[in-house]
């Protein structure tokens, strides 16, 4: 294997469990596979595929035959990234209803979408899913579509109606932060100081370009979910879990109050958003403008010339 470009926490335990190891030992002439490592499923999946598909060639030299076929775009997508679409949908339907149940069905849809995105998939999107997005690290193939499809169906909707609905509905760490919020009686935060409003800015800024130099997004990640969710992660990402996790026992919500790259990403979409609303209209503005100088002028010239035909 010579490179990877997923979550570096994620291959790291592959490979902290032995599964190369265990693939060392097979006969590239059937198809190689090995039980997936608990809490890397989707990454020892990817990995196992990967090998399959570099031990094609040898197979096709050494015993005139392959194993693996290319596969149609459609067979990639699985039934977690269809859950994605589908919880999307739904999360769209809550935040418009106006059912007097409709805190109840928010708080059931994020409890779901934690079983499903967090402690079972781990498919949150991060500040490395922006910048394999960005930089097209998708195309070239990766373990798991999910938090792309979220992304991207996340930023069609701040788009047309300036709100993220995922946060709201179906952020699994969101759920976890809400919950330990209800347990300790939590307030909410004052208003956000300015500092708290462009931290997550810069953060973010660095790590797409950090990942971008590099060439590697998934190798610069700062989120926590990978320990929140399965117990994947160096010790800093250790500590910054239990930091929030005691914080929201106090403040509602402190991630995303924070540090959360999701708000930057944002305010980004909204205000460039704004700003070429604001680039169409200054045309037509002028174009008013003109044409109201225009009558002005062409009124004051009436009046100039009644003015003089009375004199005469």
């Amino acid at each position: 294997m010579l490179s990877s470009k997923e979550t570096a926490s994620y291959f790291d335990k592959v490979v902290d469990e032995k599964l190369p190891d265990g693939l060392l030992e097979q006969n590239i002439a059937r198809t190689l596979s090995i039980d997936a490592v608990s809490g890397a499923t989707l990454t020892s999946d990817a990995y196992t595929h990967a090998l399959n598909q570099a031990a094609d060639p040898v197979r096709a030299i050494e015993f005139n035959y392959q194993l693996s076929d290319t596969p149609a775009l459609w067979e990639y997508l699985k039934w977690l990234d269809l859950a994605a679409v589908l919880f999307f949908g739904v999360a769209v339907w809550v935040n418009k209803t106006r059912s007097p149940y409709k805190a109840k069905m928010n708080g059931a849809l994020l409890f779901a979408s934690t079983v499903v995105f967090g402690f079972y998939s781990a498919s949150l999107y991060s500040a490395s899913t922006m910048g394999g997005l960005i930089f097209g690290s998708w195309l070239t193939g990766v373990a798991n579509y999910t938090p792309f499809i979220l992304l991207a169906l996340s930023l069609g909707y701040i788009v047309y109606y300036n709100r993220n609905v995922y946060c709201q509905s179906l952020c699994p760490f969101g759920a976890v932060q809400q919950c330990l919020a209800k347990v300790g009686n939590a307030k909410s935060s004052p208003v956000r100081h300015q500092f708290f409003v462009w931290l997550p800015r810069v953060i973010l800024l660095a790590t797409l370009c950090l990942g971008a130099y590099f060439r590697n997004p998934a190798g610069f990640v700062y989120e926590p979910f990978g320990i929140a969710f399965g117990m994947i992660g160096g010790m800093y990402l250790f500590v910054l879990t239990v930091l929030i996790v005691l914080t929201s026992l106090v403040v509602r919500r402190p991630w995303c109050q924070s540090l959360c790259p999701i708000n930057a990403m944002t305010d980004f979409v909204v205000f460039n958003k704004n700003w070429f609303k604001q680039m169409r209209s200054q045309p037509s503005k002028k174009k008013r403008a003109s044409s109201v100088g225009d009558s002005a002028e062409n009124a004051q010239r009436s009046r100039q010339t009644e003015r003089k035909e009375r004199e005469e």
